[in-house]
Order: structure tokens, then C-alpha cells, then sequence
């Protein structure tokens, strides 16, 4: 989606679909003859891009992608998991029917709509899809026996690793797949040997090179020494070997003043507080980090309202933890307002203490910690969670949430 198509969904949101399908089968038509012939208003629309709302909605979308890891156009969440079958209406359609509480008896499941097909391949021009091309997959089809290996981390928390792997069984069916747990010698050494930093990660002969596969796989992987290894972006590891073992605790890196972020926090906070510290080993750190350069200092974001406020939290955090969650449910009245002394007031706090705390070098000194920190996970996300120090987690709502946090040691 563009800002223009942005604009459109909010001053017509029961036209924005028709409006995109109709752009598309009229390149040519200027928009403002399609938005017309759609009853849109253009003039409004016109405001929209001029005051700058499509590119906040822009922001949000992209916030929400990098949330849930998304990396293909279009993706289909079911249930809050991605679908990782083929991209027609007749697969998707048995997906959700294998999903409901009784799909199996459900009358269209048992007798699908005829209008469904397998030939219907929606995922044909999926921007970046490796998968969903049915006949480009059968041409990449190879039978022969391959060795592939997996260091696998058994202690992880979520783990894709029947995911990738079924992946790589569509082009190499007969493959053979070993799994090395991590702290094995073994593990240790391919670990050292291939100069891996993150796990679960998948290790593939040169041989493939000579295989009908081999553009597929070569794609999504990168060379070193006598093995390919597949690239993080396309197996979304979770376990940051650069990074030592805090053992039961829970960080949350955020960054206050993107707006998904806040909402994230509010509903992180409902759920912390309701948890008794007296029967639970893992700690809730907070983490407000700037999105940023590695190699520019922290002060070159001075006077920007992400910097001050972070500075605040993290004022507030280390000085007054208790007053934390008062100052987090008074600025919900208003998080993007520079008026932030009439909040730190109303959670009981002297607000010129506050502002010569922030402004302090430690302040700043554990602001670019986290932003470090942040940085090394690379992920380019205003909200991450890491669990021990080293495992990425991904959470698409509060419940979710909730349900990690009662499972907590």
C-alpha cells in the first residue's frame, strides 16, 4: 500500500479496496478520475497527503510487518500463525475449514464451492515470495539425497524449525536432515567453523550448486567455506549467540513515542501488574531505546521528542520505579503531547527532578546501552521482547502475551 492508497482508506475506507483493484486494471487513468468515479473525495484526499496522515498510516503498517516478521506480499495470518501452504483459493479455503471448531462437518467444507480451484495461484506475484509457484516448484523439483544439517537450540521458547525444513524437503524430497543441539562439541564446532551468530541455523552442501534447485536455494543463502548457510532473513532465527545467557529474565524494548509501541506498553503493563512477585523467578525489564546509527553518538538525536521522553522513562525507571506505571496510565491521555510535566505531576512527581535526571550522563549513558542492545538484534522494529538475553520473541496480541507471562518460571 502507498500514501495515496493510505489517504484513500481513510476518507473512504468502504472504497479503498476498489479503488486499489481499479489502479491497478487502469495504470494508466490518473487517480483522481478513478477516485471520482468511485464517489471518493477528492479533495480530501488531497488534504490527507498534504498534512502528511498517509505517511503516519505508512508508519504504523510498516511498525505492525516488522512486528509479525512479514516479508512477502501478500501474507496470510490464520489464527494468529502464518500460512504456509500454497496461495489458491481452494488451499486457503481448507485451511480455514480445518481451523473452525467443527470445519469438518461444516456444509462448505464438505462440499467446497466449485469456484475454488488449485489453479488460482495467488501467491504467483507474492513481492519476494520463494514459495507459493507451483510449476516454477515442480521445475526446481530434485530427487537426489542431500545432507543437510540444523543446529537447533532445545531450550528455545518458539522454534520454526519444522517450518524451514519443510521447506527444503519441497525442493530436495529425499534430503537428509541432521539436527546438532547446541553446547554438543559438535554444534561448537560447526558454530566456530561457519561463524554463526544466530540459531536455529541450516547448513547446505556446495553440491546443491549442481542441482535443479540450486538458483532457488543460492537466493536465500550465502557461502562460507564448504557449506552454504541459509540467510537469517529467510529462516527468522531467535536464539542471538552474540549475546551471554541472563537466565529468567524478560526485556522489553521500546520506543515511547511511536504509537504501536505505547499501545504495546499499556497492554504489557495490565499484565505485569497483575502478577504476584512473590511466586515468580522472571524479572520485566524495560527497555526504551532509540532507533539508530551505531556509529553516531546518542546526543546527535538531542532535542527530539523520541530522545527527551526516553530519557524520562528511563529517569523515571531507575529513580522512581514505583511511579513508573502512574507516569505510563497518565501520558494514555496524551502520548504525543510536549506538555509532559503535567504528567509526571499527576503520577506524583517533582517534574524539575525529573527533567535534571534525564538530562543526566548516566541517563544518557544507559540510553545508548539499550539502543545497542536493541541494535544488536537487528531487528528495524519500535517493539522487541527478549527473553534470557538472547531469544527473540514475537507476540501479535495481549493474550498472547498473557499466556507467555502465566507460563513464566
Amino acid at each position: 500500500m502507498n500514501r495515496l492508497q493510505a489517504c484513500v482508506g481513510l476518507v473512504n475506507p468502504g472504497a479503498q479496496l476498489d479503488f486499489i483493484v481499479k489502479g491497478n486494471r487502469e495504470p494508466d487513468k490518473h487517480w483522481r478520475t478513478i477516485a471520482q468515479e468511485l464517489g471518493i473525495d477528492v479533495n480530501a484526499v488531497t488534504n490527507c497527503l498534504a498534512d502528511g496522515q498517509g505517511d503516519a498510516v505508512l508508519e504504523e503498517d510498516i511498525a505492525v510487518s516488522n512486528r509479525w516478521r512479514v516479508r512477502y506480499s501478500p501474507t496470510l495470518f490464520l489464527n494468529g500463525q502464518e500460512f504456509e501452504g500454497e496461495y489458491n483459493s481452494l488451499a486457503i479455503f481448507k485451511e480455514i475449514c480445518r481451523l473452525l471448531p467443527d470445519g469438518g462437518e461444516f456444509p462448505p467444507c464438505v462440499n467446497p464451492p466449485q469456484t475454488l480451484t488449485v489453479q488460482d495461484n495467488l501467491g504467483e506475484d507474492r513481492c519476494g515470495a520463494e514459495r507459493g509457484r507451483s510449476a516454477a516448484l515442480e521445475g526446481s523439483v530434485d530427487e537426489r539425497e542431500i545432507e543437510a544439517t540444523v543446529i537447533t537450540y532445545p531450550r528455545s521458547t518458539i522454534s520454526n524449525v519444522e517450518r524451514i525444513v519443510r521447506g527444503i524437503k519441497k525442493f530436495y524430497p529425499n534430503a537428509k536432515i541432521e539436527y546438532v543441539p547446541y553446547e554438543t562439541e559438535k554444534a561448537t564446532q560447526l558454530i566456530k567453523k561457519y561463524e554463526i551468530e544466530w540459531l536455529p541455523a541450516y547448513l547446505l552442501p556446495l553440491s546443491i550448486s549442481q542441482t535443479k534447485a540450486a538458483a532457488e536455494i543460492e537466493s536465500m543463502s550465502y557461502k562460507v567455506k564448504d557449506r552454504w548457510v541459509m540467510s537469517v532473513l529467510n529462516t527468522r532465527p531467535t536464539i542471538c549467540l552474540k549475546r551471554k545467557v541472563e537466565p529468567n529474565v524478560l526485556d522489553f524494548y521500546y520506543q515511547p513515542t511511536v504509537k504501536t509501541a505505547f499501545e504495546f506498553l499499556l497492554q504489557m503493563v495490565d499484565v505485569v501488574e497483575q502478577r504476584n512477585p512473590n511466586t515468580t523467578k522472571t524479572r520485566v525489564r524495560f527497555k526504551p531505546f532509540l532507533g539508530m546509527d551505531p556509529s553516531l553518538p546518542v546526543d546527535q538525536h538531542a532535542g527530539t521528542p523520541g530522545y527527551e521522553e526516553s530519557l524520562r522513562h528511563i529517569a523515571i525507571l531507575e529513580n522512581f520505579p514505583e511511579h513508573f506505571v502512574p507516569y505510563i496510565r497518565a501520558r494514555e491521555q496524551g502520548p504525543e503531547s510536549t506538555y509532559w510535566e503535567d504528567y509526571v505531576a499527576k503520577a506524583g512527581l517533582p517534574p524539575l527532578e525529573v527533567k535534571r535526571l534525564a538530562q543526566s550522563m548516566e541517563m544518557k549513558r544507559i540510553l545508548y546501552e539499550n539502543s545497542m542492545d536493541h541494535a544488536d538484534f537487528e531487528q528495524p522494529t519500535p517493539v522487541l521482547f527478549v527473553y534470557n538475553n538472547i531469544e527473540l520473541l514475537l507476540f501479535s496480541s495481549q493474550n498472547e502475551f498473557d499466556i507467555f507471562m502465566r507460563n513464566l518460571p
